[in-house]
């Protein structure tokens, strides 16, 4: 909880932005007297808990409290704003940077802070390098390489960012030795927000149809007859499963099993074991 106390305390800044944080709160679902939080304190309070359940848990590696509360900050601005505008898409902010003659010192670390913090973001919160180039790996490519390629690019304006600001007597100086752990474990980092996505925030990976229709044979005891030719049929049990996920009821469980049974299926495989 040390991050908390930082944070209030203002031991660590990000810089100004447009973004109305301060104002944005948001209340907890259970009974609670204290008022409204600002949303900051929920994106702290989940990431240091994804940082608790990941390979990466905070202190593991030297002091970074700092970093936990700019991540903080950095997911809240990204729910509230829209993409920055010196975002770039694919490996453009390394390949096409700002023009000296055109960029002060500080600027030109502002291109890439903003390019890794967006790189960062993107990586963990939705497995791809940003939100403005299509989906899919160009021509000769493979997904193995655009996420080298895009982890590469984020690591390197970190590194960039730090390096311009080192020696610079402007206030946002002071987050040379973030941007430089950000660089150093950027992998990590990353690593820890797709703990967050996953674990806290319920940005779970979408199933392709033939995703899903191999999930519903792998989910077949060796010689039972196909779900879709049996009735009641698969479908229906993975849209009872669906609604008993979003609102868990006994009779809800019951229906799950009873159709289960039908279809010969055991009830314990289909219920996640935190429904059990």
């Amino acid at each position: 909880m040390a991050g908390k106390k930082e944070l209030a305390m203002g031991a660590v800044s990000m810089p100004p932005t447009k973004s109305g944080l301060q104002t944005l709160r948001y209340r907890l679902l259970y009974p609670d007297w204290s008022g409204p939080r600002p949303v900051t304190f929920f994106m702290l309070e989940n990431l240091l808990e994804a940082r608790a359940d990941s390979s990466f848990p905070t202190g593991s590696r030297g002091a970074d409290e700092d970093v936990n509360i700019y991540l903080a900050h950095l997911l809240s601005e990204h729910v509230l704003t829209p993409i920055p505008t010196p975002v770039r898409g694919g490996g453009e902010p390394l390949l096409l940077p700002p023009e000296k003659s055109e960029t002060t010192r500080g600027e030109g670390a502002e291109h890439y802070r903003r390019n890794g913090d967006h790189r960062l973001v993107c990586l963990g919160l939705y497995g791809r390098g940003d939100l403005r180039r299509r989906r899919h790996p160009p021509w000769g490519w493979t997904e193995k390489d655009v996420r080298l390629r895009d982890l590469a690019d984020g690591r390197n304006c970190y590194i960039a960012a730090a390096r311009l600001l080192q020696g610079n007597r402007a206030s946002r100086s002071a987050l040379v030795p973030i941007l430089t752990k950000l660089a150093r474990f950027f992998d990590g980092y990353v690593h820890v927000l797709e703990v967050l996505a996953r674990r806290r925030l319920g940005l779970g990976a979408q199933l392709s149809g033939r995703e899903l229709k191999q999930l519903e044979i792998d989910s077949q005891p060796p010689g039972t007859e196909s779900a879709r030719d049996g009735s009641p049929c698969m479908d229906e049990l993975l849209d009872l499963l669906s609604a008993y996920q979003r609102q868990p009821t006994s009779a809800g469980k019951q229906e799950l099993e009873e159709l289960a049974l039908k279809l010969g299926l055991d009830p314990r495989r289909i219920l996640p074991p935190s429904f059990t």
